[in-house]
């Protein structure tokens, strides 16, 4: 069994054997969907438009009252901050 039947279990909330009965075909059609809208994606939206709003409202944490977006807390999906970058972003946030 494949990790993404797990997977895919527990985003519709029933066990492994149910997804095994259903059809192939409706299978990969959910592997397709949840490759194009993964879970939790909207979360990570909400999380990185309150942390611009936060960010912004502080006014001091940006050297020249800059303000960021949004998108600047999600990240690129090809490449992750490694911890260094992110201990770096944090501590100098309380620089300004």
């Amino acid at each position: 069994m494949q990790l993404s039947a797990f997977r895919l279990a527990l985003l519709l909330k029933k066990t492994v054997a149910e997804i095994s009965e259903m059809p192939w075909d409706e299978f990969v059609y959910w592997q397709a969907y949840l490759s194009i809208e993964p879970p939790g994606q909207q979360d990570d939206q909400r999380f990185a438009a309150l942390m611009a709003q936060i960010t912004n409202m502080s006014g001091r944490s940006l050297p020249d009252r800059k303000t960021v977006k949004p998108s600047d807390f999600l990240g690129s999906p090809k490449r992750q901050q490694t911890m260094e970058e992110q201990i770096a972003f944090m501590k100098g946030l309380g620089n300004g």
